[in-house]
C-alpha cells in the first residue's frame, strides 16, 4: 500500500510539473519570423528606415518559388514594390542589398 501511494504522488508530481512546464512555453511569445540571411537591422539602418517598416515593405514582395531563380521581371517588379513602399530610390536599395547580400554584389 505504503509503495502504490509513493508511485501514486510521484505520478501526481510528474504531472503538475508538465502541466507547469507546458503552461510556462504556451504563454511564451512566439519567435520572430526567420529573416533568411538578411541583417534587417542594418539593411533597415542604411535605408534610413526601422526594422519593422522593412519588415512590412517585404511583405509585399513576391519571392521566386522554392528552388528557382527570380526572373527579371520579377526582380524588376520587386525592387519597385520595395522603392515604392520605403520610400527610396531604385538605385539606393540596390546599393544597400547588394551591401548585405551574402553571395555578394549582383552585377
Amino acid at each position: 500500500m505504503r509503495t502504490a501511494c509513493a508511485d501514486l504522488a510521484r505520478l501526481a508530481a510528474a504531472a503538475l510539473i508538465a502541466l507547469a512546464a507546458g503552461t510556462a512555453f504556451a504563454q511564451q511569445k512566439p519567435p520572430p519570423p526567420p529573416e533568411g540571411n538578411r541583417p534587417v537591422e542594418a539593411i533597415a539602418r542604411d535605408l534610413g528606415v526601422t526594422p519593422e517598416q522593412f519588415r512590412e515593405a517585404f511583405k509585399k514582395v513576391q519571392p521566386a518559388p522554392k528552388g528557382q531563380r527570380p526572373t527579371p521581371e520579377q526582380r524588376a517588379r520587386n525592387r519597385k514594390v520595395l522603392s515604392e513602399a520605403l520610400g527610396v530610390s531604385p538605385e539606393k536599395l540596390d546599393e544597400v542589398m547588394d551591401k548585405y547580400r551574402p553571395e555578394g554584389p549582383r552585377h
